[in-house]
Parts: C-alpha cells; structure tokens; sequence
C-alpha cells in the first residue's frame, strides 16, 4: 500500500518534468482554447471530467471525491492553475498517474490512503 504523500510527492515529481514540455499547453489551457476544450463534450450523469498536463480527458464518477488523493490533485491543481470556473479542470499530473490511482480506488486499495 502507498501513503497518500508518497503518491502525490510522486505526483510533483512528474508534474516539474510535465512542466518543461507543457508550459505552451498550460498558457492555452487558461484561455479560450480551455472554454472550448470543455465544452466539446460534457460529463456522463454522476461524473466531472478533468484533464491533464499530457491532453488527457477523464470522467471521473463523483464518489471519488471522497478520496483523499484526488482531493489533494484538486488542492494541488487549484495552487498551479488557480480556480477553474470557467474552464476545465486541470490535474497537475499526467495520465499515467491518473490511470494509476484510479486503478487504486478501483481495487479499494486507496481508501485508507
């Protein structure tokens, strides 16, 4: 099992070497290009969609909300990018880790995380 600070210290590590490929994509990311990016398609019933520093849109279901790593990714997300209200919401993270601590809130591994 993996603390909860490990995975996001993980987290940080890969967003500062996002960082330096993306600083163009997150300067778009909070204009119009962003308005437009989240209003290509909205969000299944019970689900907000959030994207990553690699481009990547996820659906997530609302009970993740109850996680403490994915409500540290939004702490982090708001530090990075500030409030998302009319835009997407950004991960300061790529989709590998997304994909990684979905799979372990899939498995129930990260509920005492």
């Amino acid at each position: 099992m993996f603390p909860t600070k490990m995975i996001i210290k993980s987290a940080m590590k890969l967003q500062k070497m996002a960082a330096l490929e993306n600083r163009s994509f997150r300067i778009s990311m909070r204009g119009i290009d962003a308005y437009r990016l989240s209003s290509l398609q909205l969000a299944d019933k019970g689900h907000f969609v959030i994207y990553t520093m690699d481009r990547r849109r996820f659906s997530i279901p609302f009970s993740y909300l109850n996680n403490n790593i994915v409500l540290e990714l939004f702490k982090r997300s708001e530090e990075e990018f500030g409030p998302s209200s009319d835009g997407p919401i950004m991960f300061p993270c790529d989709a590998v880790l997304i994909n990684y601590i979905v799979c372990l809130i899939q498995q129930d591994v990260a509920t005492n995380l």
